[in-house]
């Protein structure tokens, strides 16, 4: 499927998701960023609780475990970009994410949603496993936009 594979987790609702993130190649930082939040915000839609408000998903920094120093250390270039690493998400502080909770990560799966055909990013079309059938990126982008303005 693809070539390059990380592990990203951020919380969502009070707990914690681990999201597998495909790409071509080694991503650049601001990709893997770009690609996160669309995936993250997508995934917050998805999974949304009944009564609770959409979370809007903004990532503040990132972080990835550093085997060598047996720590959590922030991500600032490609090159500690390693495939299968695990990255973790801080999302900037709003009304709808305060903190996060202090709970393990648990183990990655797939976003709840996923990839129709490998095709250039900007004519990707997504299949949501849950709602089923197909959309547009473009649509869903802005669909995804007015619900996080209404």
């Amino acid at each position: 499927m693809s070539a390059f594979l990380v592990l990203v987790a951020a919380d969502l609702y009070g707990s914690k998701v681990n999201l597998e993130l495909h790409f071509r190649n080694q991503p650049p930082v601001p990709e893997l960023i770009r690609v996160a939040e669309l995936t993250f915000g997508l995934e917050a839609t998805l999974i949304r609780p009944e009564g609770k408000q959409l979370q809007p998903f903004k990532i503040a920094k990132l972080h990835i475990f550093e085997d060598r120093t047996n720590r959590w250390v922030e991500l600032t270039n490609a090159g500690q970009i390693v495939e299968r690493m695990q990255v973790y998400v801080f999302q900037k502080q709003t009304a709808f994410h305060s903190k996060e909770t202090q709970t393990p990560i648990p183990a990655s799966r797939a976003p709840s949603w996923r990839p129709v055909e490998a095709t250039p990013p900007k004519s990707y079309r997504w299949q949501f496993g849950l709602l089923g059938g197909t959309l547009a990126y473009g649509f869903l982008a802005w669909w995804y936009l007015c619900v996080l303005l209404y």
